[in-house]
């Protein structure tokens, strides 16, 4: 998520089925409590309700997002979700 925000994009869809655990070359480690192992990296998946956020302008016409893990700005069309959407979904 920071890498996207920092391109000031807001997902709009964080949720579990979102999150992919991807493979990658490397020892397969992990100490205990550690949920990623050392060879695996999270990816969010799934733009589709994704926007950039930089002009302050929207061009949706329903709200979009996901019951139950998206923020309550999200439910209003004219709603203004921003990063703290996504962090809210992660949450």
């Amino acid at each position: 998520m920071e890498a996207i925000h920092a391109r000031d994009v807001v997902h709009r869809d964080i949720k579990p089925t979102n999150l992919l655990l991807r493979a990658v070359t490397g020892t397969a480690t992990s100490a205990p409590g550690q949920l990623i192992r050392d060879d695996e990296r999270l990816v969010l998946a799934d733009f589709g309700l994704a926007r950039d956020i930089s002009s302050g302008v929207s061009d949706l016409t329903m709200a979009g997002g996901t019951d139950g893990y998206m923020a309550p700005e999200q439910a209003n069309p004219q709603g203004r979700a921003d990063v703290r959407a996504d962090i809210f979904a992660a949450t």
